[in-house]
């Protein structure tokens, strides 16, 4: 032993070469759905709001797809003519006898243009502005003398007052009055199909000339007219400007993938919220789906009618909260299996459908939101879908700070996969300016899926690398991963339930036979 020792010692002076194995994990990649993924779709048309797609685990742990698309709010001046409204008229007085007129009468200001087209039953019993001005100019300055004591007996102000202008003589440096109808309730009346309201005039006009070619008269307009709240009978009548619907559908993020769908326990509900005191009808003539060949299908299952309640509250309201669940029955989920791009909906809104003759209070305030919730599980049918991840980073700067030389390189690349589908996996080196390297295998790998427990399966994979390409990976600033799926029984048509603790996991470790020189050189 003594002369094996001094042997060793001998060595101390001596070169040593050797070489050894090494292995370093460069990369961990798991693939798998753990929170709320948003998707974007197509904008809806002009003036309709984007519809929210999302991928998300459900309660049960099956991931389900989520499509939320809110219809416009449909509010008052939805339904009459007010914005930027000017109402205009007119009236003359009795002929002028013995150079002078006095007396009094009522005079109707129509309100004939107030409403939108297409009501032809309503009955506007009165209404209340926030704001608006009433404006009366008068001609009768030059040529005679006048007074006139003017009176609105159906205009209010908060405290109930009748809007009155006494004894107002018109000049040429005063020949028009401008009324606030800020906060005035107008009570309405109506003959021969026409609104209007009463105003009340007592005159006197004299005449200051012998002959006159003018005759007396007053121009009236209502302008800047914002409403606070009508009251009235709508009838049974169709919502103007209410027509078919046109709304995204989620087919167009699947356009890229290999994608055969037939989602399984579609939960399809229509929300809505209706604050006017103000029941709806909403009539469906017709569904139909448009897919992304182009074809177009009819979508059965969806009611004829729905209908939305009010909350028949007093004063202020959140509204009447409603859902309506569409029939489980309706192909819906399959027209999105193909690819659904669009969802047309003919059909109208009426108002007041069960009793066409009861009064409605409706503020400006109010309104009557509609949104449209489809969930579907993913129980699908897939032939094939792909999911990437992107890693950045420099995966195999370890070799660099090694100091060594690498005599010869292999991959070890360690998968576990616990989806239930057979996989395709190939990962793409880059370099900084994006250009493709090298691939991890020559051709992708294929793995099997996860059995029928749930347990799953894990497969390593050897993959040898030259000096020149390992030194091309040196410069490696990204690495994208790619898994293809495909279920393993596809042409059997096999539902494949997606939950969310489904992982693809992904390591990589580098295998490097390194030249060691230890020593000292003489």
């Amino acid at each position: 032993m003594g002369a094996c020792q001094n042997l060793l010692d001998d060595l101390n002076s001596a070169k040593v070469d050797f070489v050894t194995d090494l292995g370093l994990r460069v990369a961990d990649v798991s693939l798998y759905i753990d929170e709320v993924i948003k998707i974007d779709v197509e904008p809806m048309v002009q003036g309709m709001p984007k519809p929210v797609v999302e991928l998300m685990p459900g309660e049960d742990g099956i991931l389900k797809m989520r499509m939320t698309q809110k219809y416009n709010t449909l509010r008052l001046d939805s339904m009459i003519n007010i914005a930027d409204s000017v109402f205009a008229d007119s009236t003359g007085f009795p002929a002028i006898s013995n150079f002078y007129v006095e007396g009094d009468f009522d005079f109707g200001f129509q309100l004939n243009t107030f409403w939108g087209d297409g009501f032809d039953t309503k009955q506007l019993d009165s209404l209340k502005l926030d704001n608006g001005i009433f404006k009366l100019e008068f001609n009768t300055y030059d040529q005679f003398y006048s007074e006139f004591t003017i009176s609105f007996p159906g205009i209010t102000d908060e405290k109930g007052e009748v809007l009155k202008v006494e004894k107002f003589v018109p000049s040429r440096e005063k020949n028009s009055i401008d009324l606030d109808l800020s906060n005035h309730k107008i009570q309405v009346l109506k003959r021969r199909n026409r609104e209007y309201f009463l105003i009340h005039f007592d005159f006197y006009i004299e005449s200051l000339e012998d002959y006159t070619d003018v005759d007396p008269k007053i121009k009236f307009q209502m302008e800047k007219v914002d409403l606070d709240y009508i009251y009235g009978a709508f009838g049974y009548d169709t919502i103007p400007n209410i027509g078919p619907q046109e709304i995204s559908m989620p087919g167009s993020i699947l356009q890229d993938q290999d994608i055969s769908m037939d989602f399984k326990r579609p939960d399809i509900k229509l929300h809505t919220r209706n604050s006017f005191d103000l029941p709806f009808a909403y009539n469906i003539k017709k569904a139909l789906m448009e897919l992304d060949d182009g074809s177009i299908e009819e979508v059965t299952g969806i009611p004829d009618v729905i209908y939305i309640g009010t909350s028949n509250a007093e004063g202020v309201s959140d509204g009447a909260v409603s859902t309506i669940t569409i029939d489980p029955s309706t192909n819906i989920d399959e027209l999105l299996g193909k690819g659904a791009e669009w969802l047309d909906i003919e059909g109208f809104l009426i108002t007041n459908p069960n009793n066409p003759t009861q009064k409605n209070y409706i503020r400006d305030e109010d309104s009557l939101d509609i949104t449209l919730d489809i969930d579907l599980p993913f129980e699908a049918r897939i032939s094939e879908i792909v999911i990437r991840d992107t890693i950045v980073s420099k995966v195999f700067e370890p070799l660099e700070d090694l100091g060594f030389d690498a005599l010869m390189t292999s991959i070890k690349t360690d998968i576990s996969n616990n989806f239930p589908f057979v996989l395709n996996i190939q990962s793409y080196f880059y370099d900084r300016n994006n250009m493709l390297i090298d691939s991890l295998f020559d051709n992708p790998a294929e793995i099997r899926g996860s059995d029928n427990a749930g347990n799953p399966v894990k497969t390593t994979f050897y993959s040898s690398k030259n000096q020149e390409q390992i030194e091309k990976l040196y410069d490696t600033r990204k690495t994208i991963t790619v898994a293809t799926f495909k279920t393993a029984n596809a042409e059997e048509e096999k539902i494949v339930v997606f939950r969310n603790e489904h992982k693809l996991d992904i390591s990589l470790t580098i295998l490097t036979s390194l030249h060691v020189q230890s020593g000292n050189e003489n």
